[in-house]
C-alpha cells in the first residue's frame, strides 16, 4: 500500500465522525419519552412503546414524539428545524405534526402515525447519511486517472530500483536502490488523489447538516459550487441562524 496512506486515511474517518455528530443532532430533537392518553389518564411512556393509533398529549415548550395528526387542541408549532420556517405555524385538528418539531404555544392531543424509521425526521437522517456515501462526478474522474497514475508510478519506482541496482555501489548498492525505490514511491503517491474527492463530500455535507442544510448527494453538493445567485418566490422564507 502506499506509505502516506497512513496519514490520509484518517481524513475520511474524521469526516464520518462529524457526520456521525450531526445526525446525532438531528436524532437528538425527539424526545426519550411522551405522555400518552389511555383510558382518560395521561402515562409518561418511552418514545419506543408508542404504536400508530395511540394518543399522545405535548404541552408548550416541548417537543413532539413522533409523527401524527391533531385531534384536539389549537397550538403555534416551531417546525423550523424541518422546514426552515422560522415562523411558528399554526396546528389544529386535522392538520399533521411531525416529530421533533417544537410546540411554542397551546396544547395539542394528536394521534401517532408514522414512528421510528418510517417518521420524517429519521427520513431525513437517513437520506443525510447516504449523501455521504454518493459519490460526486469529480470522483470518477479521479478514479480514472488514478487507474493509470497508480501503475505509472509504479513502474518508475521498479525502473529507479532497476537503475540504482546496475551501478556500482559497492556492498551499499541494494540499500541505496531500496532508498531510491521507496522515495519515488513516497514522492508520487497517488493516495491524496484518491482520497481528497470523497473526503471533501464527507466534510462538506456533514458541515452543511451540522448548519441544517441538507444535501442530496455529492453530485447536488459539486453542483452548488457555480450557484452564484438563489431565487425566493414570494412565499420564500428567509432564515437567519440564531443559537
Amino acid at each position: 500500500s502506499c506509505p502516506a496512506s497512513a496519514r490520509t486515511r484518517s481524513v475520511p474517518r474524521r469526516a464520518r465522525r462529524r457526520l456521525t455528530d450531526a445526525v446525532r443532532g438531528l436524532v437528538a430533537l425527539l424526545p426519550p419519552t411522551a405522555t400518552r392518553l389511555r383510558a382518560g389518564a395521561e402515562v409518561e411512556v418511552p418514545l419506543s412503546s408508542l404504536l400508530p393509533g395511540d394518543r399522545v398529549r405535548v404541552r408548550p415548550g416541548q417537543r413532539i414524539a413522533t409523527d401524527g395528526v391533531v385531534r384536539e387542541g389549537n397550538a403555534a408549532v416551531d417546525e423550523s428545524t424541518l422546514t426552515g420556517e422560522s415562523i411558528p405555524v399554526e396546528r389544529a385538528p386535522g392538520d399533521a405534526v411531525q416529530g421533533g418539531t417544537l410546540v411554542s404555544g397551546g396544547t395539542l392531543l394528536y394521534e401517532v402515525t408514522r414512528r421510528g424509521a418510517d417518521s420524517a425526521i429519521a427520513r431525513i437522517v437517513d437520506a443525510v447519511a447516504e449523501a455521504q456515501g454518493t459519490r460526486a462526478p469529480i470522483s470518477r474522474l479521479a478514479d480514472r486517472v488514478s487507474a493509470v497514475f497508480v501503475p505509472t508510478v509504479l513502474v518508475l519506482a521498479a525502473l529507479t530500483f532497476a537503475v540504482w541496482m546496475l551501478l556500482p555501489h559497492g556492498a551499499d548498492g541494494l540499500a541505496v536502490a531500496v532508498r531510491h525505490f521507496v522515495a519515488v514511491l513516497v514522492i508520487a503517491c497517488p493516495c491524496a488523489l484518491g482520497l481528497a474527492t470523497p473526503a471533501a463530500v464527507a466534510v462538506g455535507t456533514s458541515r452543511a447538516a451540522s448548519l441544517g442544510f441538507l444535501v442530496k448527494g455529492g453530485d447536488a453538493l459539486e453542483r452548488a459550487s457555480t450557484i452564484d445567485r438563489v431565487l425566493f418566490d414570494k412565499t420564500g422564507t428567509l432564515t437567519e441562524a440564531r443559537a
